[in-house]
């Protein structure tokens, strides 16, 4: 089973048993009469006074017209933040390709990766490269940490990354696109001496 798949199968199963005890408990909370679940064998028996709240409070609020109307909206407004994450989720997995201006022709986001990193460490000076890249609020946004090697200046290497990040906004020209390189300088290794 690949990642994806089971972050798919972990989601369902979460949400099924989220939407499961949301109707069991709005069940229980909205029925009309007493609901006594039976007991297992060997258990001792429960007397008149044996439910741990008084029996009366939860009938007496039941019989009012606000305590169904409070109880399913509370149960909304807790479930309305899951829900809304678990959009952003899906829309975030959903994006896991960008559009281009030929039909039914999308770019991976992992090819797009492996691309521009490719391209990155190509440059003169350049030790690493991680690049992630997001479609935010119908615009692409490209960042990359770059690390250079001790000794490199940052001005030697910013034109060519320049002009790496013009031809990725041309290369994706129908979507805004925004590239970020982030620089630093990898440090010599010191050597340490110990005591003998």
């Amino acid at each position: 089973m690949t990642e994806g798949t089971a972050t798919v199968v972990r989601r369902i199963a979460l949400g099924a048993s989220g939407l499961g005890l949301l109707l069991i408990g709005g069940f229980v909370a909205l029925a009309t009469g007493p609901w006594h679940p039976p007991l297992p064998g060997g258990w001792p028996s429960r007397g008149a006074l044996g439910a741990l709240l008084d029996p009366v409070a939860p009938t007496a609020l039941r019989v009012r017209n606000w305590w169904p109307p409070v109880v399913v909206g509370c149960a909304m407004t807790a479930a309305a933040p899951a829900l809304v994450g678990a959009r952003r989720l899906w829309s975030r997995r959903r994006s896991a390709s960008f559009p281009l201006v030929a039909p039914e022709a999308r770019l991976r986001v992992r090819a797009l990766h492996e691309a521009v990193a490719a391209r990155v460490l190509a440059v003169d000076g350049v030790a690493d490269c991680r690049v992630r890249a997001s479609d935010r609020r119908r615009r692409i946004l490209v960042r990359a940490r770059v690390s250079l090697h001790p000794g490199t200046a940052p001005a030697d290497v910013l034109p060519p990354l320049a002009a790496l990040a013009a031809h990725v906004e041309r290369a994706l020209e129908p979507h805004s696109v925004h590239v970020r390189f982030r620089l630093r300088t990898r440090r010599r290794p010191t050597l340490r001496s110990g005591r003998v």
